[in-house]
């Protein structure tokens, strides 16, 4: 797990690794020893080195919007390889199912669920992460085929 974004996600499901703790514990750190104080300017002074914010150092944009959009992307994109898994890999395809399956979702299930923590027990897999996509971003998920062939082309597919 060497990707920003499955730290993050490990630790917003409360599913934390000992490998996510380390780099959690490494960033941590780094933000912590970027406030030292660094060498001398020409008058004697302690010049102090500006400190990444610790957002930054995790990887994350400095407000929470955009993190949360990169993370339902992240589901988007787990969502993406499920249905690959079914229908090959045919990124075009993958798009619009994508896309039909958003709008259902938006539509049957997003009403009834909007207000419960998690998804479901009797959800599917391709439900919960829907719900998870949806709940982290705060906002509906995107309807187009263009749009998940985009997401799809910034991860390399």
């Amino acid at each position: 797990m060497s990707d920003h974004r499955e730290h993050l996600l490990a630790l917003l499901e409360d599913r934390p690794s000992p490998e996510t703790w380390q780099w959690v514990r490494e960033r941590v750190r780094a933000w912590l020893l970027s406030g030292q104080r660094g060498a001398l300017d020409a008058d004697g002074r302690r010049l102090r080195r500006p400190s990444p914010s610790l957002a930054r150092c995790l990887g994350m944009p400095s407000t929470p919007e955009p993190a949360r959009l990169r993370l339902r992307d992240e589901y988007l994109y787990r969502l993406a390889q499920h249905v690959e898994t079914e229908i090959g890999p045919h990124p075009w395809r993958i798009a619009v199912e994508l896309a039909r399956m958003a709008q259902r979702f938006e539509l049957r299930k997003w009403p009834a669920w909007w207000r419960l923590a998690e998804a479901p027990e009797h959800a599917s897999e391709l439900e919960r992460l829907l719900f998870e996509a949806r709940r982290i971003g705060g906002v509906p998920l995107p309807s187009t085929p263009r749009r998940y062939r985009q997401l799809l082309e910034s991860r390399g597919r």
